[in-house]
């Protein structure tokens, strides 16, 4: 089977034939790539939205050097916050009476990493061929609003691929498998909006 197209359409036999071969490398480096990948996401010129000088983010783009380095250290920092939240995802899985392993779980949201995968090599490429509009991009250019549509179906379709891999390696719904990715994202946001609150109330 190859698990780059056939997850696409078919993601429940795709997860079930990477678990019952226990293709775990495979799920790593899925995760390696697009924590490198993820790094080439174009940066869109402040001035398109009338911010210049002061009101605009004081960030030096990077060269294409740069992004590489970056995607590297990305890369790691990826596989590291994959273990530690599939941990989370595998413990709320139980609540819903799941039945897959941690590693099952680690393998099902590895493989919905493709979609992220297929738009930072556009990204890549992007940043390969013109780093200077990749770096400043026009927010209203042909070019910027065609990557927008793209990444926003590759993103949808990428929680439709969690949703079934990790229903699948659990053998339950979908309706219990979105639910088990929604509650710790719930969480996730309501500390993080504690904390805000937290620090804005110190300086008030």
């Amino acid at each position: 089977m190859n698990i780059l197209s056939s997850v696409w359409l078919h993601p429940k036999k795709t997860v079930r034939h990477m678990i019952e071969h226990r293709l775990l490398r495979l799920a790593i480096g899925l995760i390696l790539v697009a924590g490198f990948f993820a790094t080439f996401m174009p940066v869109v010129d402040p001035a398109t939205y009338g911010l210049e000088g002061d009101d605009a983010l004081a960030t030096e783009p990077l060269s294409f050097v740069g992004l590489l380095v970056s995607g590297l250290l990305s890369s790691v920092f990826a596989l590291i916050m994959m273990f530690i939240s599939v941990g989370f995802i595998f413990l709320f899985g139980k609540l819903f009476k799941g039945q897959g392993t941690y590693w099952d779980v680690f393998q099902a949201t590895a493989l919905a990493t493709i979609p992220t995968i297929v738009m930072g090599i556009i990204g890549f490429v992007w940043a390969a061929l013109s780093i200077n509009t990749f770096n400043n991009g026009d927010a209203l250019s042909p070019m910027m609003i065609a990557y927008s549509i793209v990444s926003l179906v590759l993103g949808v379709w990428s929680i439709v691929i969690s949703i079934a891999t990790l229903a699948e390696a659990n053998r339950y719904s979908n309706w219990r498998a979105f639910f088990t990715l929604l509650m710790p994202t719930l969480i996730v946001i309501l500390l993080l909006v504690v904390f805000l609150l937290a620090v804005f109330a110190m300086f008030v």
